[in-house]
């Protein structure tokens, strides 16, 4: 329901590619200067584009049975105008009410770090920010580990995982990705490879499946 960009993003042109619906650019737009432009009353309020952002999202789940609506940067993103991804979670849950007003929030899942102590500690800032506000955190997925070394995959896995079963009994960590040598630093590579434009689409849906199987392989 919010972005930072209005640019073509490689998940709408992957959804369009396999016919899943999606709204490549949400109600809230935060263009260079909305900020100020917000303090200055020259935006809409706060509730108007949080009520636009759940009507966007009722739109777009009309008929389906599970939308993933995706939030922006870290949670606390857009609270100088009332739109932070809490927030927003509250604005765009399932309605329980014809009015358009009474909903219960989304819940959250968060896509996490590699590593122990700085994943974990990243995860508990980030979820304590929707909590306060009665926002449900379901757990985590954590991403871009290496395969070798210390901080391998399955290292950080069984050490996060065990810190989930002792501590967050109610949260679980739903997966562990690992870097896709294939993926990493696509953008820049394609731009070299293919400067004249020609097929950079076709390179960049066959590094989004990639991506889609190995979280298919990864994630529970």
């Amino acid at each position: 329901p919010a972005t930072q960009c209005e640019e073509t993003q490689l998940v709408e042109k992957y959804c369009k590619s396999v016919g899943v619906e999606c709204v490549p650019v949400g109600p809230v737009v935060y263009f260079k200067g909305f900020t100020r432009a917000f303090l200055a009353g020259e935006t809409e309020s706060s509730e108007v584009l949080l009520e636009k952002a759940g009507k966007a999202v009722d739109s777009l789940a009309k008929g389906k049975r599970v939308v993933i609506i995706d939030g922006v940067g870290y949670p606390a993103v857009g609270s100088i105008c009332g739109t932070d991804n809490a927030s927003m979670a509250r604005a765009c849950g399932p309605l329980i009410s014809s009015d358009h007003q009474s909903r219960n929030p989304a819940p959250v899942l968060l896509v996490g770090k590699s590593g122990v102590g700085d994943a974990v500690d990243s995860f508990n800032l980030n979820s304590a920010f929707f909590e306060l506000v009665g926002v449900t955190v379901l757990g985590g997925i954590f991403n871009r580990l290496p395969l070798d070394g210390y901080y391998s995959l399955e290292n950080c896995k069984a050490a996060v995982g065990s810190y989930f079963d002792q501590f967050k009994p109610g949260q679980k960590a739903f997966g562990f990705i690992p870097e896709v040598p294939e993926i990493a630093k696509s953008r820049e590579k394609n731009t070299e490879e293919n400067s004249d434009g020609n097929n950079v689409l076709d390179m960049e849906l066959e590094q989004a499946n990639k991506f889609v199987s190995t979280f298919e392989e990864h994630v529970d």
